[in-house]
């Protein structure tokens, strides 16, 4: 409907999805916040964009071989945030004080979303249904919204579709119908993606690589249902050793508290040369700091993971295989062995 352009940009490669036999009259780009590997003094890319509306989720330290700090990516998002046009709208999560500080300082058109009370869109209720959720939402004019998560659980989900229920109710389109049109949107591969069930065992993969969206999908997992929830989680790349054991330590080590167990693989390096004395030991060994977790482990070898995933599950068990690197190919290898168990 009104010709919509959607372009999900990663990188050097990107896909397009154009509404049949219509003229592009809005283009969506998901992107990424940082720099290219090989150009640390290169602007971030997102600063060459050209937005007529901003939809900010919220901001947090990663990357930092391309950021100073945090400090920086900060001010890279308000340089962001200001090339929205004067005529433009930022849209910024409330329950994220510096994401709705920076924003309001660009003096644009702008709306809150969240679960504070004071948000121009204000989630007032979610709960869990099968794999996913349903949330209702009220608009800035009063009206109520209804809407569901068809496959990917938790609180963060919820925010992230309210989000864009607001940014696009921003751009004059239909609240309760974008809610509707969201609610039979099955995800995209690599958040919380069902991989198969076998006698009763669930496994599914997800991307999540941060302490934030570790934990959260941790926590939504939790909430499901499940007899136990295991974690198979490969670090990714050896640079970002010393954002997980020393900026966000404490962050980190807490991440996976919800979980059941926690097996940890090497690292996966993403093109960067082994690190002498950093392995996954190292990240797992921040886990093992915290206090209170009950399972974790590491298995240096590959080949050793699913025999050693095989000897925990139960049927009713959840296995989610974590990270942003190959990790993601150990899913079916868990249900292959599954299968070869169960004769």
């Amino acid at each position: 409907e009104g010709g919509w352009r959607i372009r999900f940009a990663h990188q050097t490669f990107a896909w397009t999805s154009e509404a049949p036999g219509a003229a592009a009259v809005h283009c969506v780009i998901t992107g990424f916040d940082r720099g290219t590997p090989h150009e640390k003094a290169r602007p971030m890319l997102f600063t060459y964009l050209s937005p007529k509306a901003v939809l900010v989720t919220n901001i947090e330290a990663d990357h930092l071989d391309h950021y100073k700090d945090l400090d920086e990516i900060y001010d890279k998002f308000h340089d962001f945030m200001g090339l929205v046009p004067e005529d433009g709208v930022i849209v910024a999560c409330g329950d994220e004080p510096h994401v709705v500080e920076i924003a309001r300082s660009e003096g644009r058109r702008m709306y809150t979303y969240g679960f504070n009370e004071g948000c121009d869109v204000r989630i007032t209720s979610y709960e869990p249904h099968g794999i996913g959720s349903r949330y209702t939402a009220v608009m800035p004019d009063g009206t109520q919204v209804e809407g569901a998560i068809k496959q990917n659980p938790g609180r963060h989900n919820v925010l992230n579709a309210t989000g864009v229920v607001t940014l696009l109710w921003a751009l004059g389109f239909d609240a309760a119908k974008v809610a509707q049109a969201l609610s039979g949107f099955a995800g995209v591969r690599r958040r919380f993606d069902l991989v198969g069930e076998v006698g009763g065992v669930t496994v599914v993969d997800d991307y999540a690589h941060h302490p934030t969206e570790i934990a959260a999908t941790i926590s939504a997992a939790a909430g499901l249902g499940y007899k136990h929830v295991h974690v198979l989680f490969q670090p990714h790349r050896y640079s970002r050793a010393p954002l997980f054991t020393q900026v966000l330590h404490d962050e980190f080590g807490a991440a996976f508290d919800k979980a059941d167990s926690v097996t940890f693989m090497d690292v996966y390096p993403a093109g960067e040369a082994p690190v002498p004395g950093v392995s996954g030991k190292t990240f797992l060994n921040v886990v093992l700091e915290h206090e209170g977790h009950p399972q974790a482990d590491f298995v240096a070898h590959r080949v050793d993971v699913v025999p050693h995933l095989m000897d925990e599950l139960q049927p009713g068990d959840l296995v989610i295989t974590m990270g942003a690197g190959d990790v993601t190919a150990m899913g079916p290898q868990i249900i292959d062995a599954l299968l070869k168990a169960r004769g």
